[in-house]
């Protein structure tokens, strides 16, 4: 009767403890849709417009400007001071500048190149999306 007892207990203990964990886990996963802006500026068809981020595709080119989140993976062609914060991918909170005219080897050490879900904190820049999604 006692062991019976105790592995109740420690079902529902258990049980508890997954729910809990899951619920965290919803709710942090919640938090990254703050990562991706609403509406980006996009150039098509020699217009400028304004559209939900979401409806970019590969090929388009888009403008950033200071305390914008880059709505999709971009190829930067024009800047002008911009600086990218990369903390969400990789942790390190210095602001690095975005070069057009560098490129690297390694695409994630590319100054050509800014990362979706990164903020830019100083300047502007053009790019052209290379990737979206997931």
């Amino acid at each position: 009767m006692y062991l019976g007892i105790v592995i109740v207990i420690v079902v529902l203990i258990t049980g508890v403890m997954a729910f809990y964990q899951s619920s965290k886990t919803a709710s942090i996963m919640a938090g990254f849709k703050n990562f991706i802006p609403p509406k980006a500026i996009v150039w098509r068809d020699g217009k400028k417009k304004e559209l939900a981020a979401r409806e970019l595709v590969p090929g388009d080119i888009i403008e950033v400007n200071i305390g914008d989140n880059i709505p999709a993976d971009i190829i930067i062609i024009k800047s002008s001071e911009m600086k990218v914060n990369n903390a969400s991918l990789t942790g390190e909170s210095e602001e690095l500048l975005r070069i057009p005219e560098e490129s690297a080897r390694n695409i994630f050490e590319s100054p050509n190149v800014a990362f979706f879900g990164t903020a830019c904190t100083n300047g502007s820049g053009t790019g052209v999306v290379f990737k979206t999604g997931d």
